[in-house]
């Protein structure tokens, strides 16, 4: 399983129903401000090609990782 991480301000509605239906499972992780949102997709090892290129070739910034990320992971990439 992959994990892929995307600022929920960065992703539009077609990007994001085309990423949910290759996803197998689509969560978002709430934020107060100063944070914002983010959006971790559960993609299935066999799809992980398929949803990198959609976002690639949509120009949309991810991080992808074989370990779900915790709150915490998320809170700290946005503090630094």
């Amino acid at each position: 399983m992959w994990y892929f991480t995307i600022l929920q301000s960065a992703l539009r509605p077609i990007p994001y129903q085309a990423l949910q239906q290759i996803a197998l499972l689509t969560e978002v992780e709430p934020f107060s401000e100063p944070y914002v949102n983010q959006v971790i997709f559960s993609v299935n090892k066999d799809r992980y090609a398929e949803f990198a290129d959609y976002a690639d070739l949509s120009g949309i910034v991810y991080e992808a990782r074989i370990t779900r990320p915790t709150r915490d992971d998320l809170l700290e990439q946005m503090r630094q």
